[in-house]
């Protein structure tokens, strides 16, 4: 039996608009967030699974989810 789990790896930029990239975001299992990419992740309702970085450029409201 093959088990598959997917995986997304998310930067700070411009946030996916296309189908093909937003539709492999939204069936991930695992999002990492490359820091300030969490603020465009959670405004399209979707939660980060580990966010790696300084936290510098987090929206301070997010801080403390």
């Amino acid at each position: 039996m093959i088990f598959q789990k997917t995986c997304a790896l998310l930067a700070n930029g411009k946030f996916p608009e296309h189908k093909i990239p937003l539709d492999r975001l939204s069936k991930s299992k695992n999002i990492i967030c490359l820091d300030g990419a969490v603020n465009n992740l959670v405004k399209n309702n979707l939660e980060p699974t580990v966010i790696i970085g300084d936290l510098d450029s987090i929206d301070s409201k997010l801080k403390d989810i």
